[in-house]
């Protein structure tokens, strides 16, 4: 390789390299990721994501790998005049299976008597940066497939949470037993389980199940209110009723008094 090759190629691995860097220090500082990298995953998410968070390491190692084998080729670039001895020295780093990608471990049951217990898995640095890109993708979107469901949710939750604390006031007040409360009071219950274990299983339509808890346990309790309401008036006006009826039944017996006094003593 000429000295120009050299520089260009040593110019678009740094490039590179920052870049990579830098995405993965921004992924690694997400809320959602430090949460999903504590574990604890269930279901669906275990499944989606918990794979691909598993590999998140790799990609720190690789990167940290990639950053050796360009400073010993900036170190030999920076040595001095170029020659054919350090171009073939950089030109092998950067063009050669420069990188440790992984260690294959043989288990003993599948050795021959020849054979060795590990093998490095050496490549490029062009190869090793598809592996990353192939690596980190499915990560990102795991994370952000997550972190939809919990913008998209979490409000929900909150917003439900509230409207069940008042419902349930309501039912104390009313004496009453409303069964789309316990029913919304078990949704949400449900919902905020998922949210911290399985997060990926509430995309199946979770949030309008929530929402139409919601109106359909609100709608009840109005009803419910509105028939006590309407109860209370009804009482009131028998109570009335019945004092209206009380006076005409002492009037009534006064009048019968004085009708059998008339009667007896003409």
């Amino acid at each position: 390789m000429e000295t120009e090759q050299i520089d260009e190629l040593l110019a678009r691995y740094r490039a590179a390299e920052g870049r990579i860097a830098s995405n993965l220090v921004e992924l690694d500082s997400l809320p959602t990721y430090k949460i999903l990298s504590a574990g604890g995953l269930e279901g669906k998410t275990l499944l989606q994501v918990g794979a691909a968070m598993a590999k998140a390491p790799d990609l720190w190692r690789w990167l940290s790998q990639l950053q050796s084998v360009l400073n010993d080729a900036d170190e030999i670039r920076a040595d001095g005049r170029m020659n054919s001895g350090r171009r073939e020295r950089i030109a092998g780093l950067l063009t050669g299976r420069s990188i440790l990608l992984a260690v294959d471990e043989t288990p003993v049951e599948q050795r021959d008597l020849l054979g060795v217990a590990s093998a490095e898995i050496r490549v490029t640095i062009d190869h090793l940066l598809t592996q990353m890109r192939q690596t980190y993708e499915p990560l990102r979107d795991s994370v952000a497939a997550v972190d939809r469901v919990w913008t998209e949710v979490v409000p929900r939750t909150d917003s439900a949470d509230t409207t069940l604390r008042r419902l349930k006031v309501e039912v104390t007040r009313l004496g009453a037993v409303e069964p789309t409360v316990g029913a919304l009071e078990r949704l949400l219950d449900k919902v905020r389980n998922a949210l911290a274990n399985d997060p990926i299983s509430l995309e199946d339509g979770y949030g309008a199940e929530l929402d139409a808890a919601v109106l359909d346990a609100t709608g009840q309790m109005a009803s419910l209110a509105r028939g006590h309401d309407e109860l209370e008036g009804d009482i009131a006006d028998a109570e009335t009723l019945l004092a209206e009826l009380r006076v005409l039944r002492s009037r009534a017996a006064m009048a019968h008094t004085q009708s059998t006094n008339k009667i007896l003593d003409p």
